[in-house]
């Protein structure tokens, strides 16, 4: 990140033409390149979800029922993998009705009610910390006055995480379960009376050895709250007025959606006055995804 850092000081420091002609010769060649690089790597990744869901799409489908239901349940990993949380919800409970079959293992049944119960639990996620935001509701424990008001995908998922611990097909899957039930019952407002008392996680468990307190949210105050998944932040004085700006990249090459691309990488200029705006464009760093 320290080299792009320096990169992007150039880049800025430079004459309105020497910058043009920069990005012309350099950037537009690296932005070709990734993007040759999502085509290509897209089918395989395993964390391209929407592409690798995109492309499973396109493929017959296997005739037998197993076979095609085994199909249909990665489609809806992908998009989980994806954050189409509730698309994949859906592909797993209508996959959930038609597996009724005698052809059709327990351990594959098992093993999509554990997605879907996960789907609903990252379906509570985005509606009630994601695009609210209000990250209160998704630190861990979560407090009575932070509960999610859209509660609906949560008790599904309560409901899934019960029916997973009434027959476990092993320990990991029992003690994943149990743990992720008495989150989804935070999330309520029901935790710790409403747990059934065979599966509660004692509240000893979620205190802390020490309380460092809690890290406010100012990402949004600030204007530097846009959403990627994990990547490289570096702070300089990119500009040379003296003020410390952010680049933050995201490690990731693909777009979630047609027409955005959350691993874009970013330049906030700090505006001296205790906020940042986004000047990516101006910096000629359009098209450059990842770190």
């Amino acid at each position: 990140m320290r080299c792009v850092g320096l990169l992007a000081a150039a880049v800025l420091g430079m004459a309105p033409a020497a910058a043009q002609e920069a990005r012309e010769a350099g950037t537009a060649a690296m932005v070709a390149r990734l993007e040759a690089m999502t085509e290509e790597e897209g089918r395989t990744n395993p964390y391209a979800g929407s592409v690798r869901a995109r492309a499973l799409a396109a493929v017959t489908p296997p005739a037998a029922l197993a076979d095609q239901l085994r199909y249909r349940s990665e489609i809806a990993r992908y998009l989980l993998y994806a954050g189409q949380s509730a698309e994949a919800a859906s592909a797993l409970e209508d996959i959930l009705r038609e597996a009724g079959d005698p052809s059709i293992s327990p351990a594959f049944v098992s093993a999509v009610r554990q997605l879907l119960a996960l789907s609903y639990l990252r379906v509570a996620m985005q509606r009630n910390c994601v695009s609210g935001p209000a990250a209160a509701r998704c630190s861990v424990p979560v407090r009575q006055d932070a509960v999610h008001p859209a509660d609906g995908a949560a008790r599904r998922a309560i409901d899934e995480y019960t029916r997973i611990l009434g027959d476990p097909p092993d320990e990991s899957t029992a003690l994943a379960a149990q743990w992720l039930l008495n989150l989804a019952y935070m999330t309520v407002g029901e935790y710790p009376f409403h747990v059934p008392e065979r599966w509660l996680v004692p509240p000893e468990a979620f205190r802390p050895e020490y309380d460092i307190g809690r890290f406010t949210d100012v990402a949004g105050r600030l204007g530097i709250d846009d959403a990627g998944r994990k990547g490289g932040s570096v702070m300089d004085d990119f500009d040379g007025d003296g003020r410390l700006d952010i680049m933050a990249s995201s490690a990731g090459l693909f777009p979630v959606a047609a027409g955005e691309n959350p691993n874009q990488l970013r330049y906030f200029r700090n505006e001296g006055d205790g906020a940042f705006s986004d000047r990516t464009a101006e910096a000629g760093l359009d098209g450059l995804v990842s770190g």
